[in-house]
């Protein structure tokens, strides 16, 4: 299990909130206030992992999720199993919550399979 938090400060004193670099999808005049996501001078993330081994190691579940304190998350459950020299591993990523720090990608959900043959 593995968790923290963290936080970024702003020294810039312009006014409460500034614009990420990052423009809004959809959005097509870079001059409108509404065209970069809004960022705060204050801003908090924690973050939180637990995984296990089963079977010798050859079984790892794991989730990992982090939240914004602004109401935005990211949750991402994970299974690895290993069978001889093959290792498959199935995860998705569950993003979602307001339109701030990592929930700015709240439309990009992903699903991965890999298969590794690992040579002896």
């Amino acid at each position: 299990m593995s968790a923290q938090v963290y936080g970024q400060h702003i020294l810039h004193n312009w006014s409460e909130t500034y614009r990420l670099a990052l423009p809004i999808y959809g959005k097509t005049d870079p001059l409108s206030p509404d065209y970069y996501v809004k960022l705060h001078r204050n801003e908090y993330q924690a973050t939180l992992m637990i995984n296990t081994y089963y079977m010798d190691g050859d079984l790892v579940p794991q989730i990992a999720l982090a939240a914004d304190y602004r109401n935005a998350w990211y949750l991402e459950p994970s299974i690895k199993y290993r069978y001889g020299n093959f290792e498959l591993l199935l995860k998705y990523q569950f993003i979602d919550g307001n339109f701030t720090g990592i929930g700015i990608f709240r439309d990009r959900d992903q699903a991965l399979m890999r298969i590794t043959y690992l040579f002896p």
